[in-house]
């Protein structure tokens, strides 16, 4: 994804100091600019119809209203084809097999820093995808649950994703 201006991003988290929070950290990172926010999946596809231009959305992966996995695979089926991330405190790679297999381009834990946060965010406009949370997910998780990162989450990729 090339873009000539700043990347628009979409929050869509249900807790609103995070959001507000996080908004202003991309905002001040410099190439990125959030143009919309929203508490829930629904709200998200709402606003979406408003304003269609948004390049990427970092989507919560625990919220009501609607179910997230669906909000995923509608962001990346209807137009502009939102790239999105998936941002959580969840360390089950079920979550993340979920998220990738509903239309998410990467999945990130709540707890990285800043740093991995931004490089997330520009290994999936830049390369199409972010795998690092998969990784960080595997270490993290080691011996709660039988892993399948190894192969089957790298397989979904084509070799120009990967």
């Amino acid at each position: 994804m090339k873009t000539d201006h700043p990347v628009r991003v979409a929050l869509v988290d249900d807790h609103a100091l995070f959001r507000n929070s996080l908004a202003g950290m991309i905002d001040r990172m410099g190439g990125y600019k959030v143009v919309m926010e929203a508490a829930n999946g629904e709200e998200c596809m709402d606003k979406m119809v408003e304003i269609p231009e948004v390049d990427l959305a970092i989507v919560d992966l625990h919220m009501g209203v609607m179910d997230v996995y669906s909000t995923i695979e509608w962001l990346a089926k209807n137009p502009p084809r939102t790239r999105t991330l998936a941002l959580t405190f969840e360390k089950r790679e079920s979550a993340l097999m979920r998220a990738l297999q509903a239309g998410a381009w990467g999945f990130l834990l709540k707890e990285v820093r800043m740093e991995v946060f931004k490089q997330a965010l520009d290994d999936v406009v830049s390369r199409g995808h972010y795998l690092g949370g998969a990784e960080q997910l595997a270490r993290l998780t080691q011996g709660e649950e039988k892993h399948l990162l190894d192969s089957s989450v790298l397989e979904q990729f084509t070799e120009r994703e990967a």
